[in-house]
């Protein structure tokens, strides 16, 4: 054992005297230091590139300079956003208050959908003028005839189809643009009663009247699936659609319930607009429950009609995948009634920069730095013996050459694991510095069984290490087996990259194929090349997300991933650990039978 430790003191000696290597271990250090610094000087590099914030009196000069020019449209619309600026200041409310926060994008868009039949009023102008100038607002007026529900423009499979001159053209054959403007003057009045008589209660109980209206109308809706099941002449296949439809209110049902639940905790402990709780209920609550319910299930002839019948197999597919993303809000809002219950922000929830995931983030990018120069390290230290023929000088004396290779092997084991470390602590510590504690001590949330356990940070931490660790000796593994094998110190290092560069794609074509419905990849090591998706939870699905749509354009939102029907973090870093034994036993075997 003694000769064995002190193999592997010499091959960390000989690394070290390396002066490359520690010229290269001096720019990574460098570039270590500089990373949390260079993002704080990024972000304020970008925020001083942020859309500058106009005034009222800005906007008035706007107005005054586009009919000078002769643009009597781009005038009207400035001062839109002149009157809307001037309310707002007229009322002592900055952009930075709560009510401009909530209000100000509603008082503008129904301002400037009511100049826009101010304007067809008058009769200078048509829809079709509008329509082709630089004035956009018939965008606004379509919003406003849409989420009013005085006309609906969804498809068959629930989706808006934005038919925008459609269906301003039929407003104003079905009233005229004065009688629209009475409508959306009722709607300023009700806006604007809700800014000067405001109160975060008060805007929390609107949230709550919400809830329970969609619960009513969804209950409603049951109530009539039932009702026709009852129906023994109704067919089979009808019968089979109502079922699915039970199911679908009832998960609706529970979201919505779930929300006024996250509704009650802001209002009984009175929480501040954007603070995590307020983000928990309103990002993740709202938003899983809002999910929920357009994620219904559709009949034949509705599947078959709309677009998804090239995207699905068949109805049942696309039906049992509207059941999937039901499941993965509930799982979702499970999360938020965790964090809520035991005061436990999640870091997309915060108003600030998570302190923890900065860190996280920090680490694996610089873990994916430091496995290209093990990669390079690996294969030079085995690859040199041969090139300048000391591999006979270590053979001279009595030593074994599986000690020889273990030796260098664990040698390489042993920087990683110290510069890596001391990478963590660094890193913690100057993002403490820089961002302060925040949520770096924080419990994270896990779906552990049937339920939500809260893990220490430092275990999560430790976590994210040992999978960084496995897949860097994975490829360390390789670069020593190619050192043997070729004998060549390029080839020894331009193969294992090419491994890396070929694991990427391998991994992104894995989980495309498993998104397909070859769930079975999910026990290859394909999947597990990169453990950084696997801890995708269900609310960073649906934080700021609102709409399945928003759902399927996220990278990792595969439900089954997330629900952790077949992929397990713990199964990936077996078969990674497995598979680098296995490797490390080829480059040992190969070692052992080579003539020297």
């Amino acid at each position: 054992m003694k000769k064995f430790v002190n193999l592997v003191k010499n091959e960390s000696l000989k690394l070290w005297g390396q002066k490359s290597f520690r010229v290269l271990l001096i720019i990574i250090g460098i570039i270590l230091v500089l990373t949390p610094f260079s993002s704080v000087a990024m972000n304020s590099a970008l925020g001083s590139f942020e859309y500058e914030e106009l005034t009222h009196e800005d906007y008035r000069q706007k107005a005054e300079e586009a009919r000078a020019a002769g643009e009597e449209l781009e005038a009207r619309e400035c001062e839109v956003y002149y009157e809307v600026e001037l309310y707002f200041a007229e009322k002592g409310l900055a952009s930075s208050s709560v009510e401009y926060s909530l209000y100000y994008l509603d008082l503008l868009d129904l301002s400037l959908a009511r100049s826009t039949l101010v304007i067809l009023s008058e009769g200078e102008y048509t829809a079709e003028n509008l329509r082709s100038s630089y004035y956009s607002s018939l965008d606004e007026l379509y919003v406003f005839l849409t989420d009013y529900g005085f006309y609906d423009d969804m498809g068959t499979n629930g989706y808006m189809q934005y038919n925008v001159f459609e269906i301003v053209l039929t407003a104003l054959e079905d009233k005229s643009a004065e009688d629209w403007i009475k409508a959306i003057d009722s709607e300023l009045d009700s806006i604007r009663f809700n800014i000067e008589h405001f109160s975060m209660k008060s805007y929390y109980d609107r949230m709550k009247t919400f809830a329970q209206d969609s619960v009513k109308a969804l209950e409603a809706g049951k109530a009539q699936s039932l009702e026709l099941i009852k129906n023994s002449n109704l067919p089979e296949s009808e019968r089979n659609y109502h079922q699915a439809l039970i199911s679908y209110y009832a998960d609706a049902i529970l979201c919505y319930g779930t929300y006024e639940t996250g509704v009650d905790y802001l209002i009984e402990n009175n929480c501040e607009y954007a603070s995590w709780e307020y983000n928990t209920v309103d990002a993740i609550l709202y938003s899983a429950a809002y999910s929920c319910e357009y994620s219904f299930p559709l009949t034949s002839d509705e599947f078959s009609s709309d677009y998804l019948s090239y995207q699905y197999n068949s109805v049942e597919d696309y039906n049992e995948e509207m059941q999937n993303e039901r499941l993965l809000a509930i799982e979702a809002q499970e999360y938020a009634l965790c964090s809520l219950s035991n005061s436990i922000p999640m870091p997309a929830t915060l108003p600030d920069i998570s302190t923890k995931a900065t860190v996280i983030s920090q680490f694996r990018t610089f873990a994916g730095m430091l496995a290209v120069l093990f990669i390079c390290y690996s294969g030079v230290m085995m690859a040199h013996e041969y090139t300048n023929g000391t591999i006979r000088l270590l053979l001279i004396k009595p030593r074994s050459r599986k000690r020889i290779l273990c030796s260098k092997f664990v040698s390489m084991t042993f920087w990683w694991l110290i510069i890596a470390a001391s990478a963590m602590i660094l890193l913690t510590l100057e993002n403490m510095l820089i961002l302060g504690v925040n949520d770096l001590f924080v419990p994270d949330l896990k779906a552990v069984g049937k339920g939500i356990a809260m893990i220490p940070s430092f275990v999560s931490a430790l976590g994210v290490f040992g999978e960084e660790f496995v897949l860097a000796m994975l490829y360390v593994a390789f670069a020593t087996l190619f050192a043997v094998l070729t004998k060549k110190t390029v080839l020894s290092v331009v193969f294992p990259m090419l491994v890396s560069i070929g694991a990427e794609t391998a991994q992104g074509i894995a989980i495309a194929l498993y998104d397909a419905g070859a769930t079975f990849l999910a026990y290859t090591p394909f999947f597990y090349l990169d453990f950084g998706f696997l801890h995708v939870t269900a609310p960073d699905c649906f934080t700021y997300t609102y709409g399945f749509s928003d759902l399927v354009a996220s990278t990792y939102a595969s439900t089954n991933i997330i629900l952790g029907k077949h992929a397990n973090i713990w199964i990936g870093i077996a078969m990674i650990a497995a598979i680098t034994v296995l490797v490390a036993l080829w480059a040992l075997r190969a070692f052992r039978k080579q003539k020297i």
